[in-house]
């Protein structure tokens, strides 16, 4: 009855395929081409930070490039707004009318665009780019894909980059700048801050009257899947012994969805030097906290990747993920993680959401000292 169901929904979507597949072929076989790039990024948090090199290396080599983003995600929007590489952002509201998606969806079809990349790894995304008649509908799909999927995405997309599990997530995106020949370019994420975000997190820390000769600490105890999560009394404890034999200021960092643990670990401390800053601060306002921030502590999250792309010093912790697709080894990174025959079992591609073991051994065998010891070791280590 489901698959029924499922198909029955793309039957709207799959019905004029034909049409615009002709259409889009007879547009790129007589030339009618712009400089105009539509990017449909991923819709997490960490995902789409990966993606910033993109827009840099596009616009660094391409200068005249006009490119514009597809996002469905205000917080990524309002993260990304200052990004210099950015000529334009298009608002799809997921839950509005469908008069308002059909009056965007025209003004994307009347902008002419050339090329569309997309990196968000859902049918409609793919589908929507090849009815806005886009002649070079640039993705990636991983090598183990199915027969039947890489036959359609084939139909769907012009040219496809194919990838490991475990490749590194940015690089498998730069790959897609190899169609317009060009093959050298840097992965180093980044992020663009405005002063008045760095203004806001200074007056914060005059608000709760911080002290300044302390190393300042952030830890993001959560993330939106749940078999990627540390045990909170474990974050609770670290925390503790930070608080304990380190002379610091600790933030606890998160979405609103974490404030009751954000409150449950500072009320667990008794400390002065603790602070719950869950839901209280945007994501570019985080941004601006990690430039005053000595370390930051965290699992394969958005926070971290953030952090990764202002040069904060980070400790990660890795559990079923494939730490390979998010991390490089760099001098102010340090990556905690056990050797389990079954891990990895979660990529970017394929997120599981259970363990298949229902045990977490991967997570539950990190202990507290194991996480102490690198915060001893990036802290002493030179800037």
């Amino acid at each position: 009855m489901n698959s029924i169901k499922k198909i029955l929904k793309w039957i709207p979507w799959l019905i004029f395929l034909p049409i615009f597949y002709v259409i889009t072929y007879f547009k790129k076989s007589v030339g009618q081409n712009s400089n105009r790039i539509l990017i449909f990024p991923h819709n997490n948090i960490g995902d789409f930070v990966m993606q910033t090199p993109l827009y840099r290396e596009i616009k660094k080599n391409f200068p005249n490039y006009h490119i514009s983003l597809f996002l469905t995600n205000d917080e990524l929007n309002n993260l990304i707004k200052y990004d210099p590489y950015i000529d334009s952002i298009i608002r799809w509201e997921i839950n509005s009318s469908f008069l308002n998606k059909l009056k965007i969806f025209f003004h994307l079809l009347f902008k002419n665009y050339t090329y569309a990349i997309v990196i968000r790894p859902e049918s409609w995304i793919d589908l929507l780019a090849l009815y806005l008649v886009i002649p070079y509908r640039l993705s990636t799909i991983t090598k183990n894909k199915g027969k039947m999927a890489k036959i359609i995405r084939n139909v769907v997309c012009s040219h496809l980059i194919s990838h490991r599990n475990g490749d590194y997530a940015t690089s498998i995106y730069l790959k897609l700048l190899n169609f317009f020949k060009e093959k050298h370019y840097s992965n180093e994420t980044e992020l663009h801050i405005p002063q008045f975000a760095v203004d806001h997190i200074q007056k914060l820390f005059k608000e709760y009257n911080t002290d300044s000769n302390k190393y300042n600490i952030a830890i993001a105890p959560s993330t939106n899947n749940k078999i990627k999560n540390w045990k909170s009394n474990k974050f609770s404890k670290l925390a503790q012994k930070i608080n304990k034999n380190l002379e610091a200021n600790i933030f606890i960092v998160g979405g609103k969805k974490d404030s009751k643990l954000g409150t449950k670990l500072v009320n667990h401390i008794h400390s002065e030097n603790i602070y719950n800053l869950c839901g209280k601060i945007s994501l570019l306002q985080f941004g601006a906290l990690c430039k005053k921030l000595d370390l930051l502590i965290g699992l394969d999250s958005g926070p971290i990747c953030i952090g990764r792309a202002l040069k904060t010093r980070r400790i990660v912790i890795y559990g079923p993920s494939d730490h390979r697709e998010t991390a490089l080894k760099t001098p102010n990174s340090k990556i905690i993680k056990k050797d389990i025959k079954c891990n990895p079992c979660s990529s970017i591609v394929n997120i599981s959401k259970e363990c298949p073991l229902d045990n977490k051994k991967c997570l539950n065998q990190i202990s507290v000292d194991d996480v102490y010891e690198k915060v001893i070791c990036l802290l002493n280590a030179s800037p």
